[in-house]
């Protein structure tokens, strides 16, 4: 989310409008779920996906006619045909429902985008909110503006107290973008949905595929070991990050941890992998998984419960680590690795 509005504001600063189709409901099977983005250029190069296949190639075309003045924004309903399925991979139909707007470089719009770039960033709370006319007359009809947490809304939307009341009350319970129909406008909403932190304690043979299969699948990532030379930014490359601590003792020294985070442990030893999960079983993170055998495992327990942890404390964690696929090498480690991951932000965001 925040490199395709890091990518919007770069575009916009430099006076060039953007295309955004957003999926903003689907019914049945669709390739990707509500809130799935893809920015859309003049060129047609394009950021981040709404499924692939032959559905994603006719909205880009609809994009061209965005730019060239031939369309308005608008919902797109697509009755997904065997045509689309067999493009993307599926074989159960569905509908989507695709919100394709412009963005023109106005200073209302790089405010806005601004503001929204910094509530991801310093995972605040707040709501972006997208006005579309249901009977647009101008490009320049299509505003936006942050919905405070407090609940106030900028007068540019000039709404009536019931309509406020009305995207107050939405915002309440939303989880996942959506779209209202609100005084002649179609308002999409959508809540600043936190990236989540995998926090790799180890740089060794399993980490590195670990790290590169978690970053192609979004989530942030950072990877710490007391090894100079195995913490380095030619093992991982950005978006990838790493850190040399000092000793594991120390490892989680000025990082507070929440529900977005997650935590995998892959040491070079026993004690290590102990020394860690004993300090993230003090933290609020979302997972916790250990790398090791079910022997191995049971002896760490059994320090820990000597140390005043509980079995409900210990319950948090996911050991052996990994989805049971039969993995033997590194690599394939990481996919049962990154599988759980992602099994995980699933149940989380839902």
């Amino acid at each position: 989310m925040k490199d395709l509005i890091s990518d919007i504001l770069e575009h916009l600063n430099r006076n060039e409008a953007v295309g955004i189709a957003t999926i903003v409901a689907h019914e049945g099977s669709s390739p990707r779920s509500t809130g799935a983005r893809m920015v859309i250029h003049e060129d047609g190069t394009t950021l981040g996906s709404i499924g692939g296949g032959s559905m994603e190639a006719r909205v880009q075309e609809e994009a061209r006619g965005l730019f060239q003045n031939q369309r308005e924004p608008g919902l797109l309903f697509y009755d997904l045909t065997p045509a689309d399925l067999d493009s993307m991979g599926m074989t159960c139909g569905g509908r989507v429902e695709i919100l394709l707007d412009l963005v023109l470089p106005t200073p209302e719009n790089i405010e806005a985008f601004s503001q929204w770039q910094a509530v991801l960033k310093k995972s605040q709370d707040g709501f972006f909110l997208t006005r579309i006319p249901n009977q647009p007359t101008a490009l320049e009809k299509t505003l936006r503006c942050l919905l405070a947490p407090d609940g106030t809304i900028p007068n540019i939307f000039s709404l009536s107290q019931a309509a406020a009341n009305l995207i107050r009350e939405t915002t309440a319970t939303l989880k996942t973008p959506g779209v209202i129909d609100v005084e002649d406008a179609l308002i999409m909403l959508e809540p600043p949905i936190m990236p989540t932190t995998l926090h790799i304690f180890g740089a060794g043979h399993v980490a590195v595929p670990t790290a590169e299969f978690a970053a192609r699948v979004g989530f942030e990532v950072l990877v710490l070991d007391d090894r100079e030379e195995f913490a380095t930014p030619d093992r991982f490359p950005s978006p990838m990050e790493t850190r040399v601590i000092q000793n594991f003792d120390e490892a989680f020294s000025g990082i507070a941890m929440g529900p977005n985070d997650f935590i995998v442990i892959v040491t070079r030893g026993h004690l290590h992998d102990k020394t860690v999960l004993a300090r993230a079983l003090n933290t609020q993170a979302g997972y916790i998984g250990m790398i090791g055998s079910r022997k191995k495992r049971d002896g760490i327990y059994e320090e820990l419960l000597t140390e005043g942890f509980t079995r409900q404390d210990l319950d948090r964690v996911h050991c052996p680590i990994g989805m049971a696929i039969g993995a033997e090498t590194p690599e394939e480690i990481a996919v049962s690795i990154v599988a759980e991951l992602i099994r995980i932000r699933a149940d989380l965001a839902s």
